[in-house]
């Protein structure tokens, strides 16, 4: 289905649907970059078997959500942080309204749990859990290099241009610990199939705009915040959950310690020799029993 943002972006949602009349709670899954939302499918047939309702959004620039104008990788020319951010906002407001007093959870990968993070101190209604999945910390001094890196880009290639060098220097670097691989995403799961999968995708895979970099070093600054960090609820159940094996592992630590410390109803579990994408992992079914007792246990 299609749903029209706040600034009339036609964004593309996969919707999997429980078998009952009602759905028992619903969940929204916010994918990483270079990816798109239908790759949660097997997820969402698990939980539908649940009677939950799933929903996953293509962010702009990724997916269903790319229209013949738009660019692969690319948010939007002004704010495209804010307007992707805004997107997530639109649906969840949407599903609020229209399955009224049904539980909402949403799930972040990656990416999109730099935009979730951003999202919870934002959202007006409460939610009933947040899972962050292969999320991770970056300092204000990284940040800020970040920042002159991706203006410098955008001047070389345009806002437009994709960003080798920084994909290089960030998604590029990730695969080093697993070489010799034969592929160069094999961080992404220790399941060869999947990463086939992946490779395979031309919805998968490419190199991201200079302007996305731009709009994520946005996204940095406001999620490490510690003004924009008070204003998640505190009774908001979060689970961080990380492979150790996922070159982005180091981070999440650090997101639990200082979720901890502002008093945010937030726990930590790691998947054992896993990588990045723990759904999608050759242990995976144990993962999504994890995640459905986290979203159990809310009720009680």
């Amino acid at each position: 289905m299609k749903i029209m943002t706040q600034d009339n972006h036609s964004m593309y949602v996969h919707r999997w649907m429980p078998t009952n009349e009602k759905p028992k709670a619903l969940l929204m899954i916010a994918h990483g970059v270079a990816e798109h939302g239908k790759r949660y499918s097997d997820f969402a047939k698990f939980l539908n078997e649940k009677g939950y309702a799933v929903f996953a959004p293509d962010h702009r620039g990724h997916g269903l959500s790319l229209s013949p104008q738009d660019t692969q990788g690319f948010f939007d020319s002004n704010e495209g942080w804010e307007k992707t951010r805004g997107d997530l906002l639109s649906l969840v407001e949407i599903l609020q309204d229209e399955y009224k007093e049904t539980p909402l959870f949403i799930l972040g990968h990656s990416m999109g749990s730099f935009l979730v993070r951003d999202l919870i101190s934002r959202v007006k209604s409460p939610l009933q859990g947040v899972i962050l999945s292969g999320t991770s910390y970056y300092s204000k001094i990284f940040v800020k290099v970040l920042k002159l890196l991706a203006r410098r880009e955008v001047k070389i290639k345009g806002e437009r241009g994709p960003s080798y060098l920084l994909h290089k220097m960030s998604l590029g670097n990730f695969n080093k610990k697993f070489e010799p691989a034969d592929s160069d995403n094999a961080w992404l799961s220790r399941d060869e199939k999947q990463v086939q999968l992946y490779d395979g995708d031309p919805l998968c895979g490419f190199v991201c705009t200079a302007g996305y970099w731009r709009d994520l070093a946005t996204g940095f600054g406001n999620i490490i915040d510690k003004q924009n960090i008070a204003k998640i609820p505190s009774d908001l159940p979060i689970l961080l959950y990380s492979g150790d094996e996922d070159p982005m592992f180091k981070g999440v630590t650090k997101i639990y310690h200082m979720y901890n410390r502002m008093g945010l109803n937030v726990r930590l579990q790691t998947n054992p020799q896993g990588r990045h994408e723990s759904l999608n992992e050759i242990n995976k079914e144990e993962v999504y029993n994890i995640f459905y007792e986290f979203f159990q246990s809310t009720f009680n």
